[in-house]
């Protein structure tokens, strides 16, 4: 079975669900289009991820998809359900994952540093000096899903940040504390 819309009747049903999502305001402010929800229900679609996750979980950055790493995170752990995945340090200049895809495999020690994140030029905005180990978190998780489970995440393996954006939610809590 194909996931593709085979009918004019389906692509009509899925016009107006997606119109009415995008009407609702309950979608973030940059998916303001039925075609754009509809793009990304797709790419959900396509990970295992249901519609309404979608929204919140990929975001799209100079018309390049990008997945959370929350959304990385989840989807390593459901789609490889051998895989151990441990937090060894979390902190406000690192964090360090240790990771391997099943008891076979050793584990892989995956880190992000501070200096990293000044080095790939990202650590100077707002959001990075109130939240570094988050962000720190962040990144090492899209480094190690790189690294070790890239066919569970099917090439969605950069989150919004490593491309260059912002997600809605990080624009609205800077906006609201300036």
């Amino acid at each position: 079975m194909s996931d593709l819309i085979e009918t004019n009747e389906e692509m009509d049903v899925v016009s107006r669900q997606m119109k009415s999502l995008v009407d609702s305001g309950f979608l973030p402010k940059t998916v303001n289009s039925p075609q754009k929800a509809f793009a990304i229900s797709q790419m959900g679609k396509e990970l295992g991820i249901p519609p309404m996750t979608a929204f919140s979980s990929i975001h799209v950055i100079n018309g390049k998809p990008s997945l959370s790493a929350d959304a990385m995170y989840a989807l390593i752990m459901t789609k490889i359900p051998t895989a151990v995945i441990n937090l060894v340090a979390t902190t406000n200049e690192k964090c360090v994952i240790e990771a391997r895809r099943d008891k076979e495999h050793k584990f892989a020690t995956i880190s992000f540093t501070m200096a990293d994140a000044e080095t790939a030029g990202i650590a100077g905005g707002p959001t990075w000096k109130k939240y570094p180990r988050a962000l720190l978190r962040s990144r090492c998780i899209a480094e190690m899903a790189r690294a070790l489970f890239p066919d569970a995440l099917l090439g969605f393996t950069y989150t919004p940040e490593e491309l260059g954006g912002e997600t809605e939610a990080l624009k609205e809590v800077n906006e609201a504390e300036a």
